[in-house]
C-alpha cells in the first residue's frame, strides 16, 4: 500500500492503513481454512506527495514485484501513480481519492469512493429537496474544497438550486 502516513494527510492514511491491516488479518485467518487466500502487506509512506507516491509505487513494482497496490487516499498522488500502474499492469485501488479524473485514469485504476461530481450532485439535490434558497460559498484554502466546491456550484443550476 502507498498511503500518507506522515504529513498533513497522515490521519487519513493511517486510518486507511488500520482498516487494510484488519481486512488482511481476517483474510489470512483460520475461518477461511486451508484454501483461504494469503495477503501480504507492504507499506510505503507517500507523505501525500505525488512524487513520493510515484517513487514508492515504482519500488513496490520493481523490487517487491506486487500485482496490486492500495493507495493513495488523495487524488494528486493517485493520479500521479496511475500511468505507472497502467504501464506495468498493476491494479491500483484508491480507498478515498475523489477527483473525477480517476474515473478515466486507465483500465487498472479503481477507487472505492465516489467522485467529486457524484458528491456535488448529491449535495445540490439535497439543497433543492430541502428548499434552501441560499447556499454558503466556502472558500478556505484546503486540499479538498477547491476541487469539490466548483462541481457543487456547477450542479446547482442543473438541479434547480438557487445561485
Amino acid at each position: 500500500m502507498v498511503l500518507p502516513l506522515t504529513g498533513d494527510l497522515a490521519a487519513y492514511g493511517n486510518n486507511a492503513k488500520d482498516g487494510i491491516e484488519l481486512a488482511a488479518q481476517e483474510s489470512n485467518g483460520p475461518a477461511l481454512g486451508p484454501q483461504g487466500i494469503s495477503v501480504r502487506l507492504l507499506v510505503e509512506d507517500s507523505k501525500g506527495d505525488p512524487q513520493t507516491a510515484v517513487s514508492s509505487l515504482q519500488k513496490l513494482i520493481t523490487i517487491d514485484r506486487v500485482s496490486c497496490v492500495i493507495g493513495d487516499v488523495a487524488s494528486s498522488p493517485t493520479l500521479a501513480m496511475a500511468p505507472i500502474a497502467n504501464q506495468n499492469r498493476v491494479v491500483l485501488l484508491s480507498p478515498a481519492a475523489s477527483s473525477p479524473k480517476i474515473t478515466k485514469a486507465g483500465e487498472f485504476i479503481f477507487r472505492d469512493w465516489p467522485s467529486d461530481d457524484f458528491e456535488a450532485s448529491g449535495m445540490a439535490e439535497y439543497v433543492k429537496e430541502k428548499g434552501y434558497r441560499e447556499t454558503l460559498n466556502p472558500t478556505p484554502q484546503t486540499v479538498y474544497l477547491p476541487v469539490g466546491f466548483p462541481q457543487f456550484a456547477q450542479k446547482r443550476p442543473v438541479t434547480g438550486c438557487p445561485q
